[in-house]
C-alpha cells in the first residue's frame, strides 16, 4: 500500500492486495484526523473494479494510527442478487505498518 495522507485531512494512495481475485494497484481514497491529544483516525477504500477484471466489489478500512502502525477492520461488499444480499459482506481487521 502507498498512501499519503495531506493537512487538511485528505488520503490518497495505491493499493495492492495480496488475496482475491484483484490484480494490480488499485486508487485508495479517503480522510483522518489529527488531534495532538487524542490520536489519529482514518478511514479509506479501494474500489475493486478495473475493465480487465470487474469484481464489483469494495472494500472500506476504518481505524487508528498507533506510532508506525494503523489498526484496521475492514468490511468486504460484493454485489450480489437480492436473494443472495445476506452474504454480501465479509468483515475483518488489518494491520499496516510503515515501512519508509
Amino acid at each position: 500500500m502507498e498512501m499519503h495522507a495531506t493537512g487538511d485531512g485528505n488520503i490518497t494512495g495505491k493499493y495492492q492486495t495480496a488475496v482475491g481475485r484483484a490484480d494490480g494497484q488499485y486508487e485508495l481514497l479517503g480522510r483522518h484526523t489529527c488531534n495532538a491529544n487524542d490520536g489519529t483516525t482514518v478511514a479509506f477504500s479501494v474500489a475493486w473494479d478495473k475493465p480487465t477484471r470487474p469484481t464489483n466489489s469494495t472494500t472500506a478500512w476504518s481505524g487508528t494510527l498507533r506510532g508506525n502502525e494503523i489498526h484496521t477492520s475492514w468490511l468486504l461488499t460484493t454485489f450480489m442478487k437480492p436473494e443472495d444480499e445476506w452474504s454480501s459482506v465479509r468483515v475483518g481487521k488489518d494491520t499496516f505498518k510503515k515501512t519508509t
